[in-house]
């Protein structure tokens, strides 16, 4: 397929929540996005609203299917100048009663899916030769240890290592890296672990969220933000 667009972009996750509102963001400016997904039932809804947004329904963590995605993408016209990594997968509960197929499911849906969508953007953008940024969203759990989110926090603390050692090796390129750190957003992943009322309440609208992230990576000549951290506002 091939997209005639001044600019393109990569959003992971993108059937609902802060992926969704990104998606959304990025179809008002201009951007015609490659939005993947899980879920092509959610894909569909969101490129029916938007014509700028094509679906892809993609095992993230299956290194033949990202490879073949990528594939199709390097024959878009335009360049890609932005990626979005926010897809991933959560499992709570005290330590102990994680078995290993949950644990290898939350490596695969957050650690692993990361790793091959960054290496495969990284060779797309440098055969654009053109500028590029690569946003890799994580949670507030990459910053600090949380009750019953031991597993969880080590997947996010490994995508904030895995981050951090790419913005050292990416350097010298045109290629930037921006970490993002939210709290807790009021999306399906949370509604999903059965998060008490009061607490869910004051979580943060993903749309703001996303509005907070663009606003961040407005291009400017001697500088640009690194990392972004969006907490909730106190009630």
């Amino acid at each position: 397929m091939s997209v005639v667009e001044n600019k393109n972009a990569i959003v992971t996750g993108a059937g609902s929540g802060l992926g969704s509102a990104l998606t959304a963001q990025l179809t008002t400016q201009g951007y015609h996005v490659a939005a993947l997904g899980r879920t092509e039932s959610k894909l569909e809804k969101l490129a029916a609203k938007y014509k700028q947004v094509t679906p892809f329904q993609v095992d993230l963590s299956c290194e033949k299917d990202v490879k073949q995605i990528f594939s199709t993408l390097a024959n878009w016209q335009a360049p890609f100048t932005k990626v979005f990594c926010c897809a991933g997968s959560g499992k709570f509960g005290p330590i102990g009663e994680y078995n290993q197929a949950a644990i290898q499911q939350m490596v695969n849906d957050n650690l692993l899916s990361m790793m091959l969508i960054v290496q495969a953007a990284i060779g797309l953008m440098c055969r654009q030769h053109t500028p590029g940024v690569l946003i890799n969203v994580m949670s507030s759990a990459a910053q600090i240890g949380k009750t019953n989110e031991t597993v969880y926090c080590a997947m996010k603390w490994g995508c904030r290592g895995f981050t951090e050692a790419l913005r050292a090796e990416l350097a010298d390129t045109n290629i930037k890296v921006v970490g993002v750190y939210p709290s807790g957003m009021k999306t399906d992943f949370w509604q999903a672990h059965s998060v008490n009322h009061d607490q869910y309440s004051h979580y943060m609208n993903p749309d703001e969220v996303a509005s907070v992230i663009m606003a961040n990576l407005q291009e400017m000549h001697s500088c640009y933000t690194a990392d972004i951290v969006i907490n909730k506002q106190k009630r």
